[in-house]
């Protein structure tokens, strides 16, 4: 591979290569020694599963068994987002919380905070 074929799949900046050639050599040049510094913003997700059937959608979140409907998917994830939401404000509350209960709430607060 030469210097010219690795600057068109290479980084600008870094000269790695982001994308394969079949049959090429894998070599590349790095271009300069430039550094740079960046953030990755990571947010807890969910563990969530999806399903089709003759209503529409259904988005179920595995942790809390909460699900919503939708005529698309992403009706679906609103409803369960809103659902979700009204499943945190409820257990916030209570009282006294089962452990179980307990650990929804965590898992919620931590994916779903209050707006300020």
């Amino acid at each position: 591979m030469t210097t010219a074929t690795a600057q068109l799949i290479g980084t600008p900046t870094t000269g790695e290569l982001v994308g394969d050639v079949p049959g090429a050599e894998r070599t590349y040049t790095r271009t300069s020694a430039v550094e740079s510094s960046y953030q990755v913003r990571t947010e807890l997700g969910f563990d969530l599963k999806a399903e089709l059937n003759e209503q529409g959608w259904t988005v179920l979140d595995r942790v809390t068994g909460i699900f919503g409907v939708g005529r698309e998917p992403n009706d679906a994830v609103k409803d369960l987002r809103f659902a979700l939401i009204e499943h945190r404000d409820v257990l916030e509350s209570q009282g006294a919380l089962s452990p179980e209960l307990s650990n929804q709430l965590d898992y919620l607060r931590a994916r779903l905070p209050h707006q300020a």
